[in-house]
């Protein structure tokens, strides 16, 4: 009888937290539709765990943007004028970005997400190699203001 208590809770508490991660998820995928504006990229350079310096790029008003369309697809401008297009994933927090050319993969990135408001935030951790590099690790994080409908 005990045996079958535990059992319960936990699966009862396996459900709970699944249905709530989904929603959480569903959420942020909902959130991350739109368009988006470059605002700055800063980024932060590493040499193994030792941070070296930092530098940010900043962008013009729709210098870049961003499309995140529903159904995993999206698209790039550059004043205005379509540059590309990829296909996207979400799990949890997790965006990935694949980028084709010529029917074939041309770049997969992954960022880690976050919105707050009309504010997107990427942040994307890139391993360098090591031989004649001078940083090991470069920290990017990508700054993003929720484009409104007609501008």
């Amino acid at each position: 009888m005990k045996k079958l208590l535990i059992f319960t809770t936990i699966l009862f508490t396996l459900i709970v937290f699944t249905t709530v991660s989904c929603k959480k998820d569903k959420a942020l995928e909902e959130e991350l539709i739109g368009k988006w504006e470059m605002a700055s990229i800063f980024y932060q350079y590493y040499n193994v765990a030792v941070f070296v310096s930092d530098e940010t790029e900043a962008f013009e008003v729709n210098e870049m943007v961003l499309e995140i369309i529903s159904g995993g697809t999206g698209k790039t401008y550059y004043y205005g004028t379509l540059q590309g297009e990829y296909t996207w994933t979400l799990d949890g927090n997790q965006l990935t970005i694949t980028i084709t050319g010529d029917a074939k993969v041309l770049d997969t990135i992954e960022f880690e997400v976050s919105i707050d408001g009309d504010v997107l935030t990427m942040v994307q951790t890139e391993d360098v190699p090591v031989k004649g590099a001078i940083y090991t690790k470069v920290v990017s994080t990508y700054t993003l203001n929720r484009k409104q409908a007609g501008k």
